[in-house]
């Protein structure tokens, strides 16, 4: 135990100045740098190209481009050259007619990775990312601040002469989270992710629009005709890599390292809800120390030896490393298993922020090479951040004795490859080439289908992953024929996976029904090759074959999940799958039940869903349950009618239920509506009735919709007998649905407000439902509770500024002395209420003159607000003079941030005791190992940050604040202010204190809503803790790194 204790604090050592957000080392060159990378044994980095100071030549001559800076992303085109986005202008876009940034092409690598030749294909571009070669290699698909662009060189000489926008309207006020990392599948479609806080807008030549705000993936069509949001959700997705089996996966800094995308679905995010049926599984349950992924790469290739295939790398541009996870199988769902770090270097300036796969075999990586990475966490113009230097590197196999053969490109150029030889490529063990042959294979057109259709006549000459490449050629070019072709294909196989050829399939119209049919025969093939081996056939372990089935049944609903229409009789067979898929197999069972879901939400199969469905009604058992849980995720009136029904008949879970109600609030007619009402008045439990009707007020209220006069009654006569009862949880639950109809609580809720007995929660929630009473009527409970020295610090704060912005002579001088032993918290509040008159601006100029108040308090921005509000006379005066001699407030902050980072360097650290408080304290919004709640930022890997940063953000929580978690105030038409952070559910507002509660508003109740760039945190984390409380807690937040 001593020498592991020992271990974690030199493990700390050394990752300490490596994860400061502001590196403390100079520049090195990069063989210097080379030199600090840690690599497996038997592996090395190779310098690619590097920024122009250093850029190496040892080939005689001058380079016609001495050089690259801050390089990007990265992609290969059909001739094997490196295509490098890069970036002077970052973090701050260039105003219009002045862009710069430069796309690069890096060719004719050396044995050592150098490249020989480096051109500038374009070099008036803004902060581009996203790249694509496309196949002619003439042209390319880029981004650059919001638009995706078509760079086209039609003269021949290296250079774009032609551009055309291919889609506008992309959102870039954050310029570390836009649309980045685009793949061009053999399906036609371009897929692409959509970075964090941005919000965009986006058109296809078709005139289909699709919004996106923060973390999304889309896909397009690369002639501008099309595009369509993909999945929604994730923070800040930026990478992306496709796997054998065309399963397309994305680094997310924020969520989780790595995605499997389901179309369809939604990915957890900061505070946004999911569809009704839940947030997608992710690859990783693990975090790799940091909230800054990318770059992500399927390594499936030969140059590397076997045991690296089917692991992927990611990017960590906080810790300076590569990190590596095998892919394991569960069914059909990958689950990555964290590796060693592939890569870790000791120059933290190594920023790798892509990761390619070369056709070569070798992974290329983009080094942002920079002294800052973090985006928010440093000022945008500091001058620490380099605008300079860029490095590309490779890292190649040379065995541990040195003598593995270089890699080598397997073609010179697949635009002058002859049809076989293309076909003899997709063959290759190296999944880029692969993907390069067949769509050169498909740009080239019908010329190549007589040799494409040669090879299927030997099809045990070919490989399983041939087999299915070739097989997308056929469908993309002969759309029409792939009926008998799949017909026939069934017969030939050698594998199951060639099936996934109607996955993501051509959706320039329906697809022949013929070939559905052919496609419904998949799963019984699978089964009859078992049965019924032919001669020679070798058949696969029982595991294997479990594994086979399952891949197989999630082929069949990622194609269905593709398809143009649907039928109503899918619904019985999904519904098997879900019943019947392994219990670990997470991602086959989500997306078949969006795949239900799209049936049964699909207005051309309404007239005869009611029919499909009564066949289901009579049935019992896992069946009916598997369609429950889909109709949560269906918004139309049908899901109404099911949930309504299913709910009249009592046997819902409880947790459930309460989803169901709300779900038939918001979709159901009133019909429907009127028949859940029903059910929850008859459940006898009253916690249990209260929340079921709170659940369904929920849902019509999000809906907009208003209570009919019998549902009103029933509401009314639940919150009568419910304000009395003596369980605090069914009190708690009327105030709240007495909040949603016309019920004067008043008498109840203020006797409720001043009974000791009563618990905390019950008191606040009995002030907040008479909030908007005129303030006379409170006055006089406000006193009581301010008073009562055994009020809740909570209800006396609650209570402070109404009584505080009393005129009454007795009320004022109540406050004035109250000062005198009030904690500066409270002290801020009832200096805020004073001065909101000017009569109490004299009582509290008075009080802070005789020493009864603290100066302190007329520095507090809010007080100053309501004060300059109210304009008494001469109040800056005044100010002026009662805070003479005083430290600003910035001064405050900056002697207590020195007092407690000096007290924290001689504090002794308990961490279960920091973890504890964690729980208590930031828990509630904020989410760390998987603990927590994503109201506020994701904390995993915070401890990268430094003990000063971190302990700036909370002692400070306004010095650095993201766009995304901005206060939000409403102004409601009934005179109230509520503040927090903003979400929106239909026509409901909903607001997230920092305790976490959600407040709901509907839009038409408010006046007037702003944005204010203040945090929502608490400010005053340093008076609740005491200061080894404090120090526990920072140690703990501290120790949160890459171990």
């Amino acid at each position: 135990m001593r020498f592991a204790a020992f271990l974690t604090l030199v493990t700390f050592a050394n990752l300490s100045f490596a994860q400061q957000p502001v590196a403390p080392t100079d520049a090195k060159s990069p063989e210097d740098e080379r030199k600090s990378f840690k690599l497996p044994d038997g592996f090395v980095a190779q310098l690619v190209a590097a920024e122009p100071q250093f850029a190496p030549w040892p080939f005689g001559g001058t380079p016609k481009t001495p050089g690259i800076q801050k390089p990007i992303q990265l992609a290969f085109d059909a001739k094997g050259r490196l295509w490098v986005t890069t970036s002077y202008h970052y973090p701050f876009a260039a105003p219009k007619g002045e862009e710069s940034d430069k796309l690069f092409v890096l060719s004719d690598f050396g044995d050592d990775g150098l490249a020989k030749k480096i051109e500038v294909f374009d070099d008036k571009l803004n902060i581009p990312i996203g790249i694509l070669p496309l196949p002619d290699c003439k042209s390319c698909i880029v981004s650059s601040a919001g638009e995706i662009l078509k760079l086209t060189d039609t003269d021949g000489d290296g250079k774009a002469d032609t551009r055309e926008v291919l889609f506008t309207g992309f959102g870039f006020k954050d310029t570390h989270g836009m649309y980045n990392s685009f793949a061009y599948l053999p399906d036609g479609w371009v897929y692409a992710c959509h970075g964090f806080s941005n919000e965009s807008r986006v058109k296809g030549k078709d005139g289909h629009e699709v919004h996106m705000q923060s973390g999304n993936t889309f896909r397009f069509r690369p002639d501008g005709s099309r595009i369509e949001i993909y999945t929604r959700g994730q923070v800040n997705p930026f990478g992306m890599t496709v796997d054998p089996w065309f399963n397309l996966y994305t680094a997310d800094c924020h969520s989780k390292p790595i995605t499997q995308l389901i179309k369809g679905a939604y990915y957890d995010s900061f505070g946004k809800p999911h569809d009704g049926l839940g947030y997608a599984p992710h690859v990783t349950h693990h975090d790799h120390g940091s909230t800054g992924l990318c770059g992500l790469t399927w390594y499936d290739a030969d140059q590397f030896p076997d045991q690296w295939k089917g692991c992927t790398f990611l990017g960590n541009v906080v810790t300076n490393r590569i990190n590596a996870d095998k892919i394991e199988w569960k069914g059909s769902t990958p689950v990555a298993k964290e590796l060693p770090d592939f890569l870790s270097s000791g120059d933290p300036w190594f920023r790798p922020s892509d990761i390619k796969l070369g056709p070569d075999g070798a992974l290329y990586v983009s080094d942002f090479y920079n002294k800052i990475i973090g985006h928010y966490e440093v000022d945008l113009k500091h001058p620490g951040r380099d605008k300079s230097r860029g490095r590309v590197w490779r890292i190649v196999w040379q065995g541990k004795d040195g003598k593995a053969s270089p890699p080598k490109m397997p073609f010179a150029d697949l635009t002058k490859e002859t049809p076989e030889k293309l076909v003899e490529l997709t063959g290759s063990k190296n999944i880029t080439t692969r993907l390069m042959a067949t769509r050169a294979l498909i740009e080239r057109g019908k010329e190549t289908l007589p040799v494409v259709k040669e090879a299927f006549k030997k099809p045990r000459d070919m490989t399983d992953r041939q087999f299915i490449d070739l097989v997308w050629v056929v469908t993309r070019l002969e759309f029409d024929k792939q009926a008998a072709f799949l017909d026939n294909a069934h017969e030939a196989a050698i594998s199951t996976d060639y099936i996934f050829l109607l996955n993501r399939a051509t959706q320039t119209r329906p697809i022949d029904p013929h070939a559905a049919v052919a496609f419904d025969k998949f799963p019984r093939n699978v089964r009859k090759k078992y049965e019924n081996p032919t001669p020679g056939q070798s058949i696969n372990p029982l595991p294997e074959r479990i594994k086979e089935q399952a891949r197989a049944e999630r082929i069949r609903v990622d194609a269905q999940l593709e398809a143009p229409f649907r039928y109503t009789h899918d619904i019985a067979d999904l519904t098997s799958i879900i019943v019947r898929a392994l219990p670990e197999d997470v991602g086959l069972r989500h997306a078949a039940r969006i795949s239900l879901r799209n049936v049964l939400a699909d207005p051309d199969t309404q007239g005869d869903l009611v029919w499909a469905l009564k066949l289901f009604i009579a049935k019992k058992g896992q069946d009916v349950a598997v369609l429950d849980d889909v109709f949560l995720g269906v918004p139309t009136a049908y899901a109404g009618w099911w949930l309504s029904e299913r709910l009249k008949a009592g046997t819902l879970d409880p947790a459930f239920a309460e989803r169901a109600y709300q779900h038939v609030g918001r979709y159901g007619c009133d019909c429907h509506r009127q028949q859940a009402w029903v059910a929850a008045q008859d459940i006898t439990d009253g916690r249990s009735r209260i929340g079921m009707m709170q659940a369904l007020r929920r849902g019509v209220a999000s809906a907009g919709a208003s209570f009919a006069p019998s549902d009103l009654a029933r509401l009314t006569r639940t919150v009568q007998g419910g304000l009395t009862a003596a369980d605090d949880g069914v009190v708690l639950g009327s105030l709240q649905l007495a909040a949603t109809i016309d019920y004067d609580v008043a008498p109840a809720a203020l006797e409720l407000v001043t009974n000791p007995k009563r618990s905390e929660a019950v008191r606040l929630a009995a002030f907040a439902a008479v909030e908007k009473q005129p303030k006379d009527k409170l006055l006089p409970a406000c006193s009581d509770i301010v008073k009562d020295a055994t009020s809740p610090p909570a209800l006396r704060e609650k209570a402070l500024p109404i009584l505080a912005a009393s005129t009454k002579l007795l009320d004022l001088i109540l406050l004035k002395d109250l000062l005198k032993t009030a904690p500066h918290r409270q002290g801020v509040l009832i200096a805020t209420g004073l001065a909101s008159s000017k009569e109490g601006t004299a009582h509290l100029f008075a009080a802070v003159q005789t020493g009864n108040a603290s100066a302190r308090l007329l520095q507090e921005k809010a007080v100053l607000d309501r004060l300059k509000a109210t304009n008494a006379d001469k109040w800056e005066a005044r100010v002026k003079e009662l805070t003479a001699g005083l430290p600003s407030a910035d001064a405050r902050i900056a002697a207590l941030l020195k007092q407690r980072g000096d007290g924290f360097k001689k504090a002794k650290i308990d961490l279960d005791a920091g973890k504890k408080l964690f729980g208590t304290t930031c828990a509630n919004c904020h989410q760390l190992g998987g603990q927590g709640a994503k109201v506020g930022p994701q904390l995993d890997g915070i401890g990268n940050r430094g003990v000063e940063r971190i302990m700036e953000d909370v002692l400070d929580p306004n010095r650095n604040v993201d766009h995304a978690f901005y206060t939000t105030t409403l102004e409601l038409k009934d005179g109230r202010q509520l503040s927090g952070l903003l979400r929106v559910e239909g026509k409901t507002l909903i607001l997230i204190d920092p305790q976490a509660k959600e407040t709901r508003v509907s839009e038409a109740d408010v006046d007037k809503k702003r944005t204010s760039p203040l945090s929502p945190m608490p400010s005053d984390i340093a008076e609740k803790l005491k200061p080894q409380e404090f120090y526990h807690l920072i140690g703990y937040l501290a120790d949160q790194r890459q171990k």
